[in-house]
């Protein structure tokens, strides 16, 4: 069974917050404690441990809404949802400056609320995600034996691990901040002369950059120790260049192990590793006993030519003076050759050693370190983007990379919701111009029903997974475009290969990703490539959810703010929630003036039993037109002519009225106006 995720309420109003109780209740959401004050807000939130805080702006007591979120974010880390009347600027600028995870405006109805909070829940999950993948990949640069400096974009320390500390003798608190070149003092081996830092390199030509052989780092206590290293460009997810990563290593225990392998090729017959010789032109002069399985593998013999990449290792050699550490496979083992030349007499050493484990072992790092990076990646891309094209186009593109894919088409529900259309379609542009000549239209342009879709196509999409389409293109586009445009279409973009996979959520279609090969191959990366998918499902639905509430919203509020009749929304305590402009201009007040105020002060005095009982009448259900003397700012009576409607949720309890009103004039109608105004003497004009 789905745990409940629980909410802690904190309103100062109990009726309101026993309505949300019982609203959130009716949502399948368990609510963790009602609150009226910033004080018993902090001390249930320790004690119950909520998911999720819906806040109001004004409580009882001296810490207000905003004060008590800025706390609850930093002591319990909880997402929180302000619930307020105030929609001014200056409280919308100090509630941004909490960082909150949604916002909602009163009176809201329960479909608002129940997508709103759902969208938090999802970002605050994003959120933890991210902080631990940065905590992980943070001890993992610490934990690691190379030595780890990364730095910004002007070469300034941000970050060192334990073996950067030891190898340059400066701790993390005191470089941090400082010029790479304060910490990282390198200079030649053999002229003890100062070389140029690898990272100013990246930083200058945004690539990888490595040091010269016989490179020498002093230490901060002027020890100087032999090192390797290399400096690799840092970019967001955009590509921009943000800084650069500096790893080294000290290498005097490869130095001695060289002198070794030097020591032990005066004996080659007895190494137990691969050891031969070529000459200039590619001629393999000698090779010993454990040569052989390379050898085999080369196809070569004593006397005969090496394959043509070991002749551009030897020439390369032999042209640099300098070794070069290279690899060559034989089956299944992998050998770390060392191609020593030896230039005055006209050929090269080849030095080998087994390094199968070493290098399955690096690729299993490396893959997984590439799948945290592009989770991470994904989990920012949820949170910055606030709708569903950029995050799918921004996804789109780290699909298409992982996968291998030559095109990736992403579709999602069309108008009505029944059916699929094409919203990305990401792949070499100039081919997408050979379909509408095949087709004189754009054949993804089709909106494809649900209804019309095989049955097998439709469960391999509910199945979440990747599934082979053996259909081809004609199955993507169904039974709208014809099977030998397809198939003349398919040739002519070069498709051989389609695997799909739906975008579901809570068992819900709400899109698909095809990945289109132009040769048969394994989609790479599935596993990654699945859970991604599925991170972009739910954001569509909860993007999707979220922009049609948002835009009847903003269509309701246009109309009513623009509307010539004056409209005033009371909520069940009949106090103001909503007025627009019209209303208050009439009454002399501002729209800020006149929120979260009762009606009363807006009545004369004779005319609040009146109003007392047509509000009870409205808890019944009735609706009704009368004349009303309102009065204004200035306290001078307004003739208005009301029309006032009964508001209810969906529980059917009485939860506000909703009223237009028209001005009858200064001085309303005698005829429908009350005795008292019809009583009431005109000032007699000055002559």
């Amino acid at each position: 069974m789905e745990k409940k995720h629980r909410i802690l309420i904190v309103e100062d109003e109990r009726i309101a917050a026993e309505d949300l109780r019982l609203t959130l209740s009716q949502l399948g959401y368990e609510v963790a404690g009602l609150a009226s004050s910033g004080e018993e807000a902090l001390r249930l939130a320790g004690l119950r441990h909520p998911d999720l805080v819906l806040m109001d702006i004004v409580l009882k007591g001296p810490l207000n809404g905003i004060g008590t979120a800025r706390a609850m974010t930093e002591r319990f880390g909880l997402p929180v949802v302000y619930v307020t009347a105030f929609s001014d600027a200056d409280t919308i600028e100090r509630i941004k400056s909490t960082h909150p995870y949604g916002y909602l405006h009163k009176p809201f109805d329960f479909k608002e609320l129940h997508v709103v909070i759902e969208t938090a829940l999802v970002k605050h999950r994003a959120d933890r995600l991210l902080a631990q993948r940065e905590e992980w990949f943070s001890t993992t640069l610490r934990s690691i034996g190379d030595a780890v400096l990364t730095l910004d974009s002007g070469g300034r320390i941000t970050f060192m691990n334990g073996t950067a500390s030891r190898l340059t003798g400066w701790d993390m608190a005191d470089a941090s901040g400082l010029p790479v070149e304060r910490v990282f003092r390198i200079v030649s081996e053999e002229s003890g002369r100062p070389v140029e830092n690898p990272v100013r390199k990246v930083l200058r030509d945004g690539r990888y950059a490595g040091l010269a052989d016989h490179t020498l780092l002093i230490r901060k206590d002027g020890l100087r120790i032999p090192i390797d290293d290399s400096g690799a460009p840092i970019r967001d997810d955009r590509g921009r260049l943000t800084g650069a990563v500096l790893v080294f290593k000290e290498i005097s225990e490869r130095r001695k192990a060289e002198s070794e392998i030097r020591q032990l090729s005066r004996f080659p017959a007895e190494n137990p590793n691969p050891v031969m010789r070529v000459d200039k032109a590619g001629v393999l002069l000698y090779a010993n006993p454990a040569s052989g399985r390379l050898l085999d593998e080369w196809d070569c013999r004593v006397g005969g030519k090496v394959p043509a990449f070991a002749r551009r290792w030897t020439r390369q050699a032999l042209s640099t003076g300098k070794p070069r550490p290279v690899d060559a496979r034989a089956g299944e083992v992998i050998y770390s050759l060392n191609v020593t030349p030896v230039p005055e007499e006209g050929y090269v050493n080849l030095y080998g050693n087994d390094v199968t484990i070493q290098r399955q072992v690096d690729s299993l790092q490396r893959r997984y370190l590439r799948e945290q990076t592009l989770l991470s990646r994904a989990s920012r891309i949820l949170t910055e983007e606030s709708t569903v094209e950029p995050v799918l186009a921004r996804l789109g593109e780290i699909l298409r990379e992982e996968s291998g894919a030559d095109f990736v088409l992403i579709n999602g529900l069309d108008e009505s919701g029944a059916g699929l259309k094409p919203m990305l379609w990401l792949g070499p542009k100039a081919r997408t111009g050979m379909a509408r000549r095949h087709f004189k239209r754009d054949p993804f342009d089709v909106s494809v029903p649900l209804a019309e879709m095989p049955g097998d196509r439709l469960s391999a999409y509910m199945s979440r997974r990747l599934v082979r389409l053996r259909s081809g293109l004609h199955g993507l586009c169904v039974k709208r475009l014809p099977e030998p445009a397809c198939r003349s279409l398919e040739r002519a973009l070069g498709i051989r290969e389609i695997w799909v996979m739906g975008m579901v959520s809570r068992r819900k279609l709400h899109g698909s990703v095809s990945f289109l090969f132009r040769e048969k191959r394994v989609l790479q990366n599935a596993q990654l490539v699945e859970t991604l998918v599925n991170h972009a499902a739910v954001l569509v639905q909860h993007r999707t959810e979220a922009d049609l509430l948002a835009e009847s919203e903003k269509r309701f509020r246009r109309i009513v703010e623009t509307a010539m009749e004056g409209i005033w929304i009371l909520d069940r305590s009949d106090r103001t929630t909503f007025v627009n402009r019209r209303m208050a201009g009439l009454l002399g007040y501002t729209v800020r003036e006149m929120m979260n105020r009762p009606a009363a002060d807006f009545l004369f005095s004779r005319d609040l039993p009146d109003h007392v009982r047509r509000t009870r009448r409205r808890r019944t259900g009735r609706s009704e037109r009368y004349v009303r003397i309102l009065r204004a700012r200035d306290g001078s009576p307004v003739g208005v002519s009301v029309s006032a409607t009964p508001i209810f949720d969906t529980a059917g309890r009485f939860d506000g009225s909703f009223s237009m009103f028209l001005r009858t004039g200064e001085t309303p109608d005698r005829k429908r106006a009350p005795a008292r105004m019809r009583k009431t003497p005109q000032p007699r004009r000055k002559p």
